[in-house]
């Protein structure tokens, strides 16, 4: 019996890719390490400005400079509604692509707060102004939360059942498959399976439900653990009967783990679909009454200003 699947393994098992092969590496995905470092340089930039302008008191709120900066911030807010009001106006869905519009939108409600950000010091300096700085972190806070969630369901349910099968096919798991990748390690297999078969039963209310995420990303992380430690275990076995060196057993476990989270990374981004899509419309209720408080507070702020 050992034997056996010691020799299952040694023709099924995990190869390691090397560059003589024909499947190349995957290159590196650079662009969002990219993206993640401009993010964290500007955020570093934004607080260096803040501690810059409290140390040497460049200007007050109510100086030529503060009042220029609040004003071109809150002109920056008041532009990048034309993007709601162009995807509900019928005669305005012919003026440019939205893509440009939604573009804008988040150019201006990230140019616009920090400008007002500026005006304000970083500093409640009235009621009026603190009360409108609150609900501008709010609605900036808000329509961050919402990007994130935009860009887990923009590809649809559509484009994530076909990167989940394409994923199936590489791993060999697909009906058509007589055998998986890991048809030698069946307790394995039936662990991926099982996942799938479950995570992907066509339950809508289950699916919709917020608790349903963090559910599933402990599940996920369970069941990556026990796989893991399943390939582990028997990769080791079958080194020692092959007498394979302790670097190709290494190999070995580091390349089925990776398809292993790739596997069940693919089932979550399918399963977690109607969650997101669920969010989304939680965030729609949340984000509309903010930005109209948010109005509503910028009025008084200025009126305040502009009369006393």
């Amino acid at each position: 019996m050992q034997n056996s699947i010691a020799n299952s393994a040694e023709q099924a098992a995990p190869s390691v890719r090397t560059p003589g092969t024909a499947q190349s590496r995957p290159k590196p995905e650079t662009a969002p390490k990219s993206r993640e470092g401009l993010y964290l340089l500007l955020i570093a930039l934004l607080c260096f400005g803040a501690w810059y302008i409290d140390r040497f008191r460049l200007y007050k709120p109510g100086s030529d400079v503060g009042y220029y900066l609040g004003l071109v911030g809150a002109s920056m807010m008041v532009v990048l509604l034309l993007y709601p009001i162009r995807k509900r106006i019928r005669f305005m869905r012919s003026w440019f692509p939205i893509r440009y519009w939604f573009r804008l939108h988040m150019l201006l409600g990230v140019v616009g707060p920090v400008l007002v950000l500026y005006h304000s010091n970083f500093k409640f300096t009235s009621v009026t102004g603190g009360v409108a700085l609150i609900c501008m972190l709010a609605v900036f806070g808000s329509g961050l939360i919402g990007r994130i969630i935009y860009t887990r369901i923009h590809k649809g349910l559509y484009g994530r059942r076909l990167e989940f099968e394409d994923t199936k096919s590489r791993l060999g798991m697909t009906e058509e498959e007589i055998h998986s990748k890991f048809h030698f390690a069946p307790l394995i297999e039936k662990r991926l399976t099982n996942f799938e078969q479950k995570v992907l039963a066509d339950d809508a209310a289950r699916t919709g439900n917020i608790l349903f995420l963090p559910m599933l990303s402990l599940w996920q992380i369970w069941i990556y653990r026990q796989a893991t430690k399943d390939l582990r275990r028997l990769l080791k076995t079958v080194g020692r009967e092959k007498q394979w060196p302790r670097r190709k057993i290494r190999q070995r476990i580091r390349y089925g783990k990776r398809i292993i989270r790739q596997y069940l990374e693919s089932v979550r981004s399918v399963a977690s679909f109607h969650a997101f899509e669920r969010l989304f419309s939680l965030w729609h209720v949340l984000h509309v009454p903010l930005l109209f408080l948010l109005i509503l507070a910028a009025v008084i702020h200025v009126l305040a200003v502009h009369m006393y």
